[in-house]
């Protein structure tokens, strides 16, 4: 079966569940016939043959993008749960709260000559590292949760932010 008919059969089946659940329509147990001569019966009661073809055409273009659409969410959804933000950039102040960016045991609060105060956190599969601090609000060995207050920032200084997120075989 070519690829054209395989997502116009597709469509036409999700157009049915559709119409099955606009209208109430549900299939009883053993009677997919019974059910396909019901969603039949509402579409023709229902839906203008222009409007079941816009409805087919509509679905048809969403099938062929669908996949790509899928996976970037999925790509997007687990970076945003799995990682947070270390600084909330759109703060008025000059004083910014440092956070885990998830949840960890705290490897190293010191002071390093390279990022001046720093916090180390160690992850499941990654090691994040927050530099250039005013203070620390964490000590070595305590355990994080993802969005706790580690320290802070001041960006009226001269010096940046220093963060990094990396796997723990590259640190």
């Amino acid at each position: 079966m070519d690829r054209n008919r395989k997502v116009m059969i597709q469509a036409i089946l999700c157009l049915g569940i559709f119409v099955s659940v606009q209208t109430g329509v549900l299939p009883e147990e053993g009677k997919t016939g019974a059910f396909l001569e019901k969603i039949s019966k509402a579409v023709r009661e229902n839906y203008t043959l222009a409007e079941l073809l816009q409805l087919g055409k509509d679905a048809a273009s969403a099938a062929v993008s669908a996949p790509a659409r899928v996976s970037e969410a999925v790509l997007e959804a687990n970076e945003k749960v799995q990682y947070g933000k270390p600084l909330d950039e759109n703060e008025d102040t000059s004083i910014h709260p440092v956070y885990a960016v998830a949840g960890g045991k705290v490897l190293r609060a010191g002071i390093r000559d390279d990022i001046g105060m720093y916090v180390k956190v160690e992850h499941p599969d990654k090691i994040s590292t927050y530099g250039q601090l005013s203070n620390a609000a964490v000590i070595t060995g305590e355990r994080v949760k993802k969005g706790d207050m580690i320290g802070s920032y001041d960006s009226s200084g001269e010096k940046e932010f220093y963060y990094v997120l990396e796997d723990k075989t590259s640190s």
